[in-house]
Formats: structure tokens, sequence, C-alpha cells
């Protein structure tokens, strides 16, 4: 998937975790518990499960985003 360089906002980061990758991906995939280990999301949600199109409404720095991608 190719990210939407001219998105109102981009954010790369990244991070060497030494965990299992299943691990990894279950408490990245469990979107309201997004604030749980990042200090800069306050509040994440989604309706239903993760699927392709969904869109995930989170806030950072004030900001409400609704990102499907």
């Amino acid at each position: 998937m190719e990210i939407n360089s001219n998105a109102p906002i981009v954010s790369r980061h990244e991070v060497a975790i030494n965990a299992p990758l299943e691990s990894v991906w279950r408490l990245f995939t469990k979107i309201d518990g997004w604030p749980e280990w990042n200090p800069d999301i306050p509040k994440a949600t989604v309706a239903g499960p993760i699927a392709v199109g969904k869109v995930i409404h989170w806030e950072t720095a004030g900001m409400e985003i609704p990102s499907n991608r």
C-alpha cells in the first residue's frame, strides 16, 4: 500500500521491537487500545472489525483525524 503524500497530514515512524510479530500486530490492530501505549494519541476508535477501507477515527495534537489507509 502506498502512502498518499498529498494528504493533509503524513507521519512516518520507525522502531525496532523485540517481540513476536503476532503480538505486535494484535496490539496495533486493537485500535481503541492505542492510547494505552501511545501517549500522543488520547483517543482512537473504529466501528466494527478492521477491514480494508474501514475508517479509523483518532486524535493527536488536538486534531481529530479520520483515516482509512
